[in-house]
């Protein structure tokens, strides 16, 4: 009896063992496509067991897809999508720029001995799955290790790779001096669009040898050229980038301080101005105090005013 129970339980551990293999090796499920005109390219989506990839790809990447096909009144079509690590079968159809339809992924079979000699041993099929969804191939990791990217993880790469933190992007900073920038901070400049015109720009306006974290720091809170060149304008032509940021953060804008011009309050310093802010000297405060005083208090006691609640 206890050997037939055996005999059941391992029968049974081996059809759930080849049932998960099944379903770890087999990736499929459906996609939507939406054509956009201005750069002739396809907004992909691809959906299984709950995962949604999206990006976009140009018409020629694919085969047995042309631009007739996509914009058709109504279209049945089989075509694929090749990457270097699989092919992705799909079918569907296409109406008016828009498709729909289920695909199935074909792993190709040389890419986990490419992988390998690139010192990535034993991908597994849901690495080579994700890899070729984000056509991350063996020429981008080349690249990128030829720039002194090596010892990064295949997950390092294919978060690289979803930001656009590519070896073209790495190249062009290092152009701008920007070199040996880490994986981790690459990425970071790319979230937070740090492009290389965005560099040369800030360079022309006076800001070079910025650090690539004061870069994303100018993003992140808006700090712009344009912005810049506003300031400038107004009289303030000596703003240290720290002084930028605190400008952004506490709301210190060349409207405001147009407000403040208007009101007569000319040539007020860069800290007054972050302190005003600070402590909410707006110019429809001001006006009411001008109304109610007749006259123009200085900066120092609008800031007490405000601070004390003893204007009126």
């Amino acid at each position: 009896m206890k050997k037939w129970i055996f005999v059941v339980f391992a029968l049974a551990f081996v059809t759930v063992s080849l049932l998960g293999a099944v379903e770890d090796s087999g990736y499929s499920g459906l996609w939507e496509a939406e054509y956009v005109a201005k750069d002739q390219t396809l907004q992909m989506q691809f959906y299984r067991k709950g995962n949604n990839n999206g990006f976009r790809v140009a018409i020629e990447a694919f085969r047995g897809l042309t631009l007739e096909i996509i914009l058709s009144d109504s279209r049945s079509v089989i075509f694929q999508l090749v990457r270097e690590a699989g092919i992705f079968e799909c079918k569907g159809s296409f109406k008016s720029g828009y498709g729909r339809g289920e695909y199935e992924f074909q792993a190709d079979k040389t890419f986990a001995s490419k992988m390998s000699d690139l010192g990535y041993p034993g991908m597994s099929s849901k690495k080579q799955y994700e890899m070729a969804m984000l056509d991350v191939n063996t020429k981008f990791i080349r690249d990128l290790r030829e720039l002194g990217y090596r010892g990064l993880d295949l997950d390092q790469f294919i978060e690289m790779k979803i930001h656009g933190a590519s070896a073209e992007y790495a190249r062009a900073m290092a152009s701008l001096g920007y070199k040996d920038i880490a994986a981790d901070k690459l990425v970071e400049m790319r979230i937070h669009s740090v492009s290389p015109e965005f560099v040369r720009k800030m360079n022309e306006a006076g800001y070079q040898d910025l650090s690539a974290s004061k870069l994303v720091e100018f993003r992140i809170h808006g700090v712009s050229p344009d912005r810049v060149k506003e300031f400038r304008s107004l009289g303030y032509d000596t703003l240290t980038a720290n002084k930028l940021v605190e400008f952004q953060i506490h709301g210190v804008t060349p409207e405001f301080v147009r407000e403040l011009k208007k009101l007569g309050y000319e040539n007020v310093s860069a800290n007054k101005l972050v302190e005003m802010r600070i402590h909410n000297v707006s110019p429809s405060f001001i006006r009411r105090v001008q109304e109610d005083k007749k006259t123009n208090p200085d900066v120092d006691d609008l800031i007490s005013m405000r601070i004390h609640n003893n204007w009126d």
